[in-house]
């Protein structure tokens, strides 16, 4: 792990909205490849984040202007192709801090650009990991890591078996190469940097439950709990359909069990998957699935200044359902 200075971006569901991802990564300053920079100009609108205390976490909301014809003021930033001096230049700039990059699951389905998405992401990794091979320096290297969501399993599934009759919303894994499946087969379902005591996964863990016993359902679809009314233990949980009476989200209750004094037990987690609730920000777990897939926001939180990065979906690619 890298000493000072560094910075973590996480950025929550993609769902295959290559646009909005690349927009992200350049509003944030992640370094990429020349030729993968996001070209396009953004609006600074109006951030809606009043879930968090505003003295807390600095909020900047973008939306993506179509069109070359778009008027610019104050409140439009232009990004555009960096020539090769000047792409160079930037990254050897970028390089003066470390950047990692962790991407909270789902990086596939509902979006447009599923495939691409991960074509992408895998280039990034590899490309950074061929950098930071040229450079000696520990403090000027980036990294590029991924979790596993439970639509890029399905993907898995999809991609890997030798089935006939692949679902139309699955077409997209025609366009992946084998190796491209197999880098999707070999992402972790979680990612711990114990040194920031942080914990990434996509859907969240069983609350009270060691990390290495949480199940597949806990780690990628776990949204909502309610006490095991079986267990003779005071804290015991049960994960449970959302929606059901007396149910909880699970990051709510998630290190309370000493009433939240002991942060220090519990690694903070950054975690996905519930689009439905949007942000969330709860004593030892923040959400970041913020829906834009369904029209809303790609969301990213920067550490350690806690700057939360948004852009708001050209569109919406896909119908909300109430799971």
């Amino acid at each position: 792990f890298p000493t000072t200075p560094y910075r973590l971006i996480i950025i929550g569901d993609v769902h295959g909205c290559l646009d909005e991802l690349l927009a992200v990564l350049s509003l944030s300053k992640f370094p990429v490849p020349e030729g993968y920079e996001f070209v396009g100009k953004l609006k600074n609108i109006p951030s809606q984040t009043n879930i968090a205390p505003s003295n807390e976490i600095a909020t900047k909301t973008y939306s993506i202007l179509d069109g070359d014809d778009v008027e610019e003021n104050e409140s439009t930033t232009t990004l555009g192709k960096r020539k090769t001096d000047e792409a160079n230049s930037y990254l050897e700039s970028e390089r003066k801090q470390s950047n990692i990059l962790v991407v909270l699951g789902d990086l596939v389905n509902k979006g447009p650009f599923s495939a691409e998405v991960i074509q992408f992401l895998r280039k990034l990794q590899i490309y950074h990991e061929e950098e930071n091979l040229r450079h000696s320096d520990d403090n000027e290297k980036h990294f590029v890591f991924c979790i596993r969501g439970n639509h890029d399993e399905s993907a898995i599934k999809w991609g890997l078996e030798t089935v006939k009759d692949i679902p139309p919303a699955y077409n997209y894994v025609n366009q992946l190469s084998r190796e491209e499946l197999e880098w999707l087969k070999e992402l972790p379902y979680s990612i711990t940097i114990p040194k920031l005591n942080l914990l990434f996964v996509h859907a969240g863990i069983l609350p009270g439950c060691p990390l290495e016993e949480q199940t597949y359902y806990d780690l990628c679809c776990i949204r909502d709990v309610m006490k095991d009314s079986t267990s003779t233990e005071n804290n015991k949980w049960r994960s449970v359909p959302p929606g059901t009476e007396g149910s909880v989200e699970w990051a709510s209750v998630y290190g309370m069990e000493d009433g939240g004094s002991n942060s220090a037990v519990y690694p903070h987690i950054y975690f996905g998957h519930d689009a439905k609730r949007g942000l969330q920000f709860h004593p030892h777990a923040t959400g970041l699935d913020t829906g834009c897939c369904y029209g809303r926001k790609l969301s990213a939180m920067i550490l350690p200044s806690r700057e939360l990065i948004q852009v708001q979906a050209k569109k919406m690619y896909s119908e909300p359902t109430n799971s």
